[in-house]
């Protein structure tokens, strides 16, 4: 997995023709556009994604055996924000995740985003995360596992 900065279309015909799985973790109902997700099955990519959008266009397309979708739905997000529907305790694999990041196991932390990222892995960990991470987490697991076991 890489993090790329300054992500544009030229950066992009670069790195999409070598695309083997497309990550496309949008939240429901939040749909981010598609665009990298078309080119990479278009050069012969898989996505493996949450159940939003584009994704759910693309797997009505290609087939169910052809992408790999995990997470909530976008009824499932509203429900649990709006309280009708109660959220999953968090998974014990997740704490120890946001407990090595929290030790520094995959780095220093950098001072000028402490702050921030320290309320976002505490909303993870306590599962009021806007983003549902607290809620998919074991299902990308399982769904990674279904893509190892695939390819």
């Amino acid at each position: 997995m890489a993090l790329l900065s300054n992500l544009d279309t030229q950066v992009m015909q670069m790195i999409l023709p070598a695309t083997d799985l497309c990550l496309s973790n949008s939240i429901p109902g939040t749909e981010a556009g598609g665009t990298s997700q078309i080119k990479s099955i278009m050069n012969g990519g898989v996505i493996l994604g949450t159940r939003d959008g584009m994704n759910l266009e693309i797997r009505d397309t290609v087939g169910e055996d052809n992408i790999f979708l995990f997470g909530l739905g976008e009824p499932e997000v509203q429900q649990i924000r709006a309280g009708v529907m109660d959220k999953k305790p968090v998974s014990l694999r997740l704490v120890r995740v946001i407990e090595s990041i929290k030790a520094g196991f995959f780095g220093e932390l950098d001072d000028f985003f402490l702050p921030e990222l320290k309320v976002l892995l505490d909303e993870i960990e306590s599962g009021t995360d806007y983003t549902m991470i607290s809620q998919d987490f074991e299902s990308y697991l399982d769904c990674h596992e279904r893509v190892d076991r695939d390819f």
